[in-house]
C-alpha cells in the first residue's frame, strides 16, 4: 500500500513538469484508478469501514477485482463485515458477480459469489443483506454446489433458514447427485435435517460430505 502511494506521489511530481510527454500522463491515469480500486478492496477485506468510505468517495470502481478475481464485496461478505457489505451494495456493487479463481497452478477454477462465501462462513446478517439485494440463492459453483449446501455442511442453521425462506431449492443436486439433505445427514445435523424435510426436501441414498 505504501509503495502505491509513493508511486502515485512521484508521478504527480513528474506531471507537474511541462517537460514530460503524454506517455507519462497516460500512465498516470492508469495507475491512479488502480490504486483507488485496490485501496477499496484492501479496506473491505480488512473490515476498514472508514477506508471503504474514503475509497468510494474517491470514485473507486466498486466492482474492481484483485489478482485473485475477488471484488471488495466478496471479501467483505466472506469475512462477515455486514456494514461494509451494505455500503458497497448502496454504491451499486454487483451482488451476483462471479469470481473465477485459479488454484493449484493449473486450470482448475473455482467460482465464488458474495453469497456463497457468506453462507460458507456462516455470516447470517450478510446472507440476509445479500438476499434482500437480489443475490441468487440457487447459484451453483463449479461442482453445482449451492449456498444452501455450503451452509448445511457446516451446520449453520440460521443461514439455512434464511436461504430456505428466500426460496433456495432444497432438492438441488450437485454434480455427484448430493443434496442439502444428504449433507445434513452425513454430517449429523439433525436440526437442519428436520428444517429441510419441513421445507419439502426429498430423501436420497447419496452420501455427501
Amino acid at each position: 500500500m505504501k509503495k502505491t502511494i509513493v508511486m502515485v506521489s512521484l508521478l504527480s511530481v513528474f506531471l507537474a513538469s511541462p517537460c514530460h510527454g503524454s506517455a507519462l500522463k497516460k500512465a498516470f491515469w492508469v495507475v491512479v484508478p488502480y490504486a483507488k480500486n485496490q485501496a477499496l478492496i484492501h479496506a473491505a477485506k480488512k473490515g476498514d469501514v472508514v477506508g471503504v468510505k474514503k475509497a468510494l468517495k474517491a470514485k473507486a470502481n466498486v466492482n474492481a477485482k484483485d489478482k485473485h478475481g475477488y471484488t471488495a464485496l466478496i471479501y467483505a461478505a466472506r469475512n462477515g463485515y455486514n456494514e461494509i457489505v451494505e455500503l458497497l451494495i448502496k454504491a451499486n456493487a454487483n451482488v451476483n458477480f462471479v469470481a473465477v479463481l485459479r488454484t493449484f497452478g493449473c486450470d482448475m477454477r473455482w467460482y465464488y459469489t458474495a453469497l456463497t462465501e457468506a453462507a460458507r462462513n456462516g455470516h447470517n446478517a450478510v446472507v440476509v443483506t445479500l438476499i434482500k439485494a437480489g443475490a441468487d440463492v440457487n447459484y451453483g459453483d463449479l461442482f453445482e454446489i449451492t449456498p444452501l449446501m455450503l451452509a448445511v455442511r457446516k451446520g449453520y442453521a440460521p443461514v439455512v433458514q434464511a436461504l430456505i425462506e428466500a426460496g433456495a431449492d432444497v432438492n438441488a443436486k450437485d454434480c455427484d447427485g448430493g443434496t442439502a439433505l444428504s449433507r445434513a445427514r452425513s454430517n449429523g445435523h439433525t436440526v437442519i435435517v428436520k428444517m429441510l424435510l419441513d421445507a419439502g426436501a426429498v430423501e436420497t441414498t447419496v452420501q455427501s460430505i
